[in-house]
């Protein structure tokens, strides 16, 4: 079904039952509809920005930038950029609806997106929980790391929120490791997993990971 707004209708009756399904164990129902429901906010608040940036806003200065991507690169955050962030925010959501365990996330770009997906999923539990007035540690639903260690093909992407490891994407050990840090590395699968066609073959579009240029 289709809501109003032409997001999916969470609230179609027994959607939940009949499709959390063997992911009980992993994921309650009002976990996973606020991970679908937070997979909609992302979407809608980064197509809002690619909008913005294309009419001459600052791409650091806009909402997803600023609350869900490393800060150190927002000046690199480009429309190109936000094109490809949009395909990784839109295939993560696909395969989220449709999850039974497997790995969500196959890129460093995917990561990102996953994680501003938990991140928004939390944010609306909380908020949830003020108005009822049930204190966080009350609540065992704001825990998604069972989720976290099957969605994620690796937690390397966490590494550029650390202020400690600054600068770490150029680290050779990082390189060494395998780690997919590098700006103009993020949309490329990490490992054989295949690429939406149109991220396929490249990182950044030419020149865009060269740009120094800041736009704030």
């Amino acid at each position: 079904m289709r809501a109003a707004d032409g997001h999916n209708d969470w609230n179609t009756p027994n959607y939940f039952d009949e499709t959390v399904g063997s992911k009980g164990s992993i994921l309650s129902p009002r976990q996973y509809r606020s991970l679908l429901d937070g997979a909609n906010v992302l979407i809608d608040e980064v197509f809002e920005d690619y909008a913005n940036i294309y009419k001459g806003r600052s791409a650091g200065a806009t909402m997803i930038i600023a609350d869900c991507l490393p800060r150190q690169f927002r000046h690199r955050y480009t429309e190109p950029f936000i094109k490809q962030f949009i395909v990784c925010a839109v295939a993560v959501s696909g395969r989220l609806k449709h999850w039974s365990g497997e790995e969500i996330a196959h890129s460093t770009g995917e990561c990102l997106a996953l994680y501003a997906i938990i991140e928004k999923a939390t944010s609306s539990l909380i908020l949830a929980d003020k108005e009822t007035g049930k204190t966080i540690e009350e609540d065992p639903y704001l825990d998604f790391k069972n989720f976290e260690r099957l969605a994620f093909v690796d937690g390397d992407y966490t590494s550029l929120f650390d202020p400690s490891l600054e600068n770490i994407e150029d680290d050779e050990m990082a390189d060494f490791k395998g780690m997919s840090l590098r700006l103009k590395d993020w949309f490329i699968p990490i490992y054989e997993d295949p690429a939406h066609p149109y991220l396929s073959g490249a990182g950044l579009p030419d020149g865009e990971e060269d740009s120094e240029e800041d736009l704030d």
